[in-house]
């Protein structure tokens, strides 16, 4: 587990609790992406708040300073949300899973993989600077 390198790129929800073992959930496809991110670091955490709540968190600030993440994508099912992020900085895109801890109403598992490499079908817009504006989705 890579949570330390992964706790520097995204922001702590309120009392974030790193994981000690890798946690599964449901979520179409998944054992297929960790194949993809098979040379990902990875990252995997709980929140003591339910998934809407963290998800909105995540979103909300991934984006901005000091993290300012390019948000590509942005994934909502009934299992739970998926953010897609591209680092101009570095080229490396970060996978954000926020769900719900299964029997919790009011606990999320939020699971990160950073990697240099794309998903399949996981980017809509391809990231890019805007002279003096910052980010934008073309």
């Amino acid at each position: 587990l890579a949570n330390n390198t992964i706790l520097a790129l995204i922001p702590r929800c309120d009392n974030l609790m790193p994981l000690r073992e890798p946690v599964a959930f449901p979520w179409t496809n998944f054992s297929k992406r960790v194949k993809e991110l098979s040379k990902a670091e990875w990252g995997y955490f709980s929140c003591p708040q339910s998934a809407p709540t963290v998800s909105s968190f995540y979103r909300g600030r991934m984006t901005k300073p000091p993290y300012v993440q390019g948000e590509t994508n942005w994934i909502v099912r009934r299992e739970g949300t998926l953010g897609v992020y591209y680092s101009y900085a570095t080229g490396e895109w970060l996978y954000l899973w926020v769900v719900p801890k299964p029997g919790e109403a009011n606990m999320s598992l939020v699971v990160v993989a950073k990697s240099t490499g794309m998903l399949v079908n996981c980017r809509l817009r391809t990231p890019s600077i805007a002279p003096g504006r910052g980010w934008r989705a073309e």
